[in-house]
């Protein structure tokens, strides 16, 4: 009852301040959870996300005609001198588009990430020897296909679903006239080298299907027969070289630039995240604590007054310890309660591009706050009771 008087006597006057410390709260919960996600889709593994040491990409190549590693060759360019192996990524355009295969969920999952019309972009359709090539880079089994299948290959979260149920209900799809049907689990690859998972959806046909028929997009992997550095060094002189004698655009994107890319971003992010969130911590815990102090000192004569009615020691410490408590969590369950919403809908929009561990998110959250924030209610509660002692103790002397 003396706690319920206590907190309704200061209820009127704390509610702007408890608001503004919530806010402040949702703020550094938001800053942690969602900076570091961001950290984590942005970084990458770079492993995973740039599995070569290095793609080359030539744009607007359709009269070109024939695989770039040729015209590499062809241009006098001593591509074999430079890679011990290297493997051409033809991705054609076969008029089936995004919206003919997946579901309109994952099409508005993904269009909150570009302003392109996600459900009128083109499928991207690789030819089985290029695919098993450039499983063989990776280390990896090649894999057969029969004239009347397609292998379904992604590194993106976003489609997942719609693939996994094409793979169990054996879809069909019909390509110049002929139905192929999925008879093998879909591949989770990275086909090119990319700052993130960028493989949303690529059909893999067999090589026959692919006669006569100009590549929309053509790239390159390579693997160097020489140290990275000197083979990233040799690798920008030679696209710089091909660039100039065909007149084609160009981006060389190699392992190393990745993970230097990588790190700085890491870093940039979570010293933001971790800036941000200690600030509003800290700020919203130290004004709770002088506070909850000014509160005491103020109150010094009710607990006097407890004292001299026979209340036992144990009793008035569980009574401020109440009090200084309901005060520190009503902010911060509010606050974790607004914040699930919030960073549910970042966390989500990040899942479409890469798997977060939100879990260890979570926890490095969850510790942190209750290492400062629990930090803070502990050194309130005995200062308070210090404060009060001190001062009932004087009282008694008077």
């Amino acid at each position: 009852m003396f706690v319920m008087r206590q907190l309704n006597s200061r209820i009127n006057s704390a509610f702007v301040s408890m608001t503004i410390i919530c806010i402040m709260l949702l703020l550094t919960i938001g800053a942690l959870c969602t900076g570091l996600s961001f950290g984590q889709v942005l970084a990458g593994d770079v492993e995973k996300t740039s599995p070569y040491d290095a793609t080359v990409y030539v744009y607007d190549t359709q009269s070109l005609g024939f695989h770039l590693t040729e015209d590499f060759r062809s241009q006098g360019l001593d591509l074999d001198g430079l890679a011990r192996e290297a493997a051409d990524l033809d991705l054609y355009d076969l008029a089936v588009k995004i919206k003919d295969f997946s579901s309109p969920d994952v099409i508005a999952t993904m269009q909150a990430s570009t302003s392109h019309d996600v459900g009128e972009m083109a499928i991207d359709f690789l030819p089985l020897s290029q695919l098993n090539a450039a499983l063989t880079m990776q280390s990896k089994p090649e894999v057969a296909l029969a004239e009347n299948e397609y292998l379904i290959t992604y590194s993106m979260n976003a489609a997942e679903s719609d693939i996994f149920k094409a793979v169990k209900e054996h879809r069909e799809l019909i390509i110049d006239g002929k139905t192929l049907t999925v008879s093998q689990p879909a591949l989770f690859l990275q086909l090119q080298n990319f700052s993130a998972y960028g493989n949303f959806l690529t059909i893999v046909l067999p090589d026959s299907f692919f006669t006569n028929k100009i590549p929309a997009s053509q790239s390159f992997n390579l693997n160097y027969n020489v140290p990275a550095e000197e083979g990233d060094a040799r690798l920008n002189e030679m696209i710089k070289a091909y660039g100039q004698q065909t007149g084609f655009a160009y981006n060389g994107v190699t392992r190393a630039e990745m993970y230097e890319a990588s790190g700085g971003m890491k870093l940039i992010l979570s010293y933001i995240a971790v800036y941000l969130g200690l600030v509003f911590l800290i700020a919203s815990a130290a004004i709770l604590a002088l506070q909850q102090l000014s509160e005491s000192a103020d109150n010094v004569h009710r607990y006097a007054l407890l004292r001299k009615i026979g209340v036992e020691e144990k009793m008035i410490r569980r009574s401020l310890f109440t009090q200084i408590a309901i005060y520190f969590l009503f902010p911060l369950a509010l606050a974790i309660v607004h914040s699930i919403v919030g960073v549910s809908a970042v966390i989500q929009s990040l899942v479409a591009l890469v798997k977060i561990d939100i879990g260890s998110q979570v926890l490095l959250v969850g510790g942190f706050l209750a290492l400062i924030y629990g930090g803070y209610f502990l050194i309130t509660y005995t200062s308070s009771l210090s404060v009060i002692r001190d001062r009932v103790q004087a009282r008694r002397l008077e």
